[in-house]
């Protein structure tokens, strides 16, 4: 009785020592897992801000080039604005200038 004793003790030992093997095994498993998770999502945390990154550089190019057209857009009429002004000034001052002629050299 006390050999079979002894021998279910051993069995119990070898059980439970393969048990913690299979356990260790699958910590270190979970471990890697999370490992490699842990890397994925750093690779993808800087492809996010690194397109991230891309976006803003491209709005800051396009309202860089709509502030541009805009400010052409801007000058260009104030340019027209300013030659239709001298025109219709040196109409008036060139009909002034007939006015008083007419009216001195009869």
């Amino acid at each position: 009785m006390e050999a079979q004793g002894e021998q279910l003790l051993q069995d119990l030992v070898k059980h439970e020592q393969a048990l913690t093997a299979k356990v260790d095994e699958a910590t270190a498993a979970a471990a890697e897992i999370v490992g490699g998770a842990e890397q994925e999502a750093q690779q993808l945390i800087g492809d996010a801000e690194a397109k991230a990154e891309e976006v803003v550089e491209e709005i800051e190019k396009k309202t860089e080039a709509d502030s541009q057209a805009a400010h052409e857009s801007i000058l260009a009429e104030a340019q027209a604005e300013v030659k239709r002004t001298v025109a219709h000034a040196t109409s008036a001052r060139n009909a002034a200038v007939e006015l008083v002629l007419e009216r001195v050299l009869p």
